[in-house]
């Protein structure tokens, strides 16, 4: 599974998970194909990400980790900082490993 900005999404991609706006409700079930017009209507109702089927390839997971890193550069020195960064650095590899 992999999560994607909607605006990145294409028509023949699957769900993995269920569409759900802002409030938790479910717009689209996990296995619908997307189309144009769903990934629209996505758009609309303000829908920013979806997950869909795949593996995220090591370039993906890279860019992932470089904002990741880009976002803390200013706070590396502090202790707990640097350990909230490295938390969600490995959250990150093991996410997307599935």
């Amino acid at each position: 599974m992999l999560f994607i900005s909607l605006d990145r999404a294409q028509d023949g991609m699957k769900l993995s998970r269920p569409a759900t706006n802002e409030a938790g409700v479910v717009l689209l079930e996990a296995e619908t194909t997307l189309t144009g017009p769903l990934i629209r209507r996505l758009l609309r109702v303000g829908v920013r990400s979806v997950c869909i089927v795949g593996v995220a390839d090591d370039a993906v997971v890279e860019e992932l980790l470089a904002q990741l890193r880009k976002r803390f550069e200013m706070t590396r020195n502090e202790p707990h900082m640097a350990l909230l960064e490295s938390v969600v650095a490995e959250y990150i590899e093991e996410f997307y490993a599935q």
